[in-house]
Parts: structure tokens; C-alpha cells; sequence
């Protein structure tokens, strides 16, 4: 079984912001070592971004994905803007997507489908993997053994359980 981490994000949370920029920094480094990461959307604050990339991530490839995510992110953290209102949402797609696909996209998260997802795996994350804030991980190993770690500051104890070789919190790349 391959080795993954599930990261559960919430755009109002500038910890999540972290942990995201952290993976995303590492994330050659994860590939080398044969970790999947995967990011999903929750909301514990941000219903219309949340709602906005769970369209996003059913609809685009991965890359994408994680472009519109980095973007939700540094609009609200970087450039002071609250993403929960449309027009600022919108400002955040914008640097990702055409107008055209902004519209589409923030139409599309405001239909049943795609709050129900949101609100699905929000509750599954709470309800079955124990979460109780974000940035929260759910991490399996390469024997399929999963556990959960909270917050931006617990690497080294997930790369520890991953079996991976790091120094401090730097992670060494198979090369």
C-alpha cells in the first residue's frame, strides 16, 4: 500500500494556509519518497470558498486544483481579502481561471450537489476521523496503518510515521 497524506484545509485558517504552503514546498520531495498528498476542502468558517474548491478539485486536474487553492489562500492572507464574499472569491479565481470559468465556478458552488459534498466530508473528517480544527491530516503509512495529527507544527512527528528520512524538519529527498 502506498504511503498518503490526506490534508484537510480550511481557507479561514492561516494554519492551514502553513501546512499547505509547507506541502506544497515538499512536495517533490514527497514524490521522491513515494507520498501521495491530497488536499481536501472543509469548512469550518469559509463555506463559499470551501464550497467553490470542492467543484474545483471534481472538476479540474490536481494541479489546477492546488493553483486555485494557493490563490484562495494568498488572497485572504496576503492580500487582506475576505474570501467568503463573492466578489473577493471571485478576484482570488480569477488569478487561476477566465472570467468566463469564475462565473461557472461560483455558480456551481452554490447548487445542492456541491454544498452537500462540501458538507459530507466535513462531517466525515469531524464525525470519523476525530477532527477538531485545521489543518488536520490523516496519514497512512506503507503497511496501511492511518492515523490523524493536527496542526501546522507536527512534521516531523508524520514524517517519522511515514517512515521518511529528515533532518529537523527538512525532509531528504530520494534522488
Amino acid at each position: 500500500m502506498g504511503k498518503k497524506i490526506e490534508c484537510y484545509l480550511d481557507c479561514v485558517s492561516p494554519y492551514s494556509f502553513y501546512a499547505f504552503t509547507y506541502l506544497q514546498k515538499n512536495a517533490a520531495a514527497l514524490e521522491s519518497l513515494g507520498v501521495e498528498i491530497e488536499y481536501i476542502p472543509v469548512f469550518l468558517g469559509g463555506i463559499n470558498p470551501q464550497r467553490a474548491l470542492t467543484y474545483i478539485k471534481k472538476h479540474h486536474p490536481s494541479q489546477t486544483f492546488s493553483a486555485a487553492f494557493q490563490s484562495c489562500f494568498e488572497t485572504m492572507w496576503n492580500g487582506q481579502l475576505d474570501i467568503s464574499k463573492p466578489e473577493n472569491l471571485a478576484t482570488a479565481l480569477r488569478n487561476v481561471f477566465s472570467a468566463q470559468e469564475v462565473e461557472k465556478i461560483i455558480t456551481a458552488a452554490g447548487t445542492p450537489e456541491v454544498k452537500a459534498e462540501l458538507a459530507a466530508t466535513t462531517e466525515r473528517v469531524v464525525k470519523e476521523l476525530g477532527a477538531f480544527g485545521c489543518p488536520w491530516f490523516w496519514v497512512v503509512n506503507g503497511e496501511g496503518k492511518g492515523e490523524p495529527f493536527f496542526g501546522s507544527d507536527r512534521w516531523h512527528f508524520m514524517w517519522e510515521f511515514l517512515g521518511l528520512p529528515f533532518d529537523d524538519l527538512r525532509l531528504r529527498a530520494r534522488i
